[in-house]
């Protein structure tokens, strides 16, 4: 083995450790706030400087914002949490839809937190293998890392949209849509 080649292994290993202990918190830590905490302080003190995410882009998907990643939702209707509770007295909720909105919203926020920060420390991990020559091999592990990462996450900020959706009436989505400038149809759902 050359030196490039330790580093870019070193490096890989590295980038290992920091996925795992993102993405296994201990058990008696798996709250929500805790847990979202350690994966946020776990992230390397660079990685939010991340050569294919702009800094915003950065700090608002560890701040649990979707950033388009749930478009095909919301455009075909099915609101965001966080849109619905900013239009809830626009909306007409009742304290029981605000509730189980709520909910849904603090469950998919901690969620994203944490596959937020195991995708950037993805990216950064893809960053820091160009910094060092990477290999074929390396490349396409980073990539596969990173994409399976952002698909995670992806995956989280559709599935609120989907769970809050029955929650509303048609006429609320409607409205939603409305208010929101999208005109999201309502009616399949």
């Amino acid at each position: 083995m050359n030196v490039a080649s330790n580093v870019a292994l070193a490096l890989a290993c590295t980038a290992a450790l920091v996925v795992t202990a993102i993405a296994s918190p201990p058990p008696h830590q798996r709250d929500g706030g805790s847990a979202t905490q350690q994966a946020l302080a776990a992230l390397p003190a660079d990685a939010r400087k991340v050569s294919s995410l702009r800094r915003a882009e950065v700090d608002g998907l560890l701040s649990g914002r979707g950033l388009g990643l749930a478009s095909a939702a919301e455009l075909n209707g099915y609101p965001a949490p966080y849109d619905v509770l900013a239009f809830a007295d626009e909306l007409g909720l009742d304290a029981d839809q605000h509730g189980a909105v709520q909910q849904a919203y603090d469950r998919m926020k901690s969620k994203a937190v944490e596959a937020a920060a195991r995708y950037v420390a993805a990216e950064h991990a893809l960053d820091e293998a160009f910094r060092s020559q990477a290999s074929p091999t390396l490349l396409t592990e980073r990539v596969g890392a990173a994409e399976r990462r952002r698909a995670e996450l992806r995956l989280i900020h559709l599935a609120a949209h989907l769970e809050i959706s029955p929650l509303l009436t048609a006429k609320q989505r409607q409205l939603l849509g409305e208010l929101q400038g999208t005109g999201a149809r309502s009616e399949n759902h």
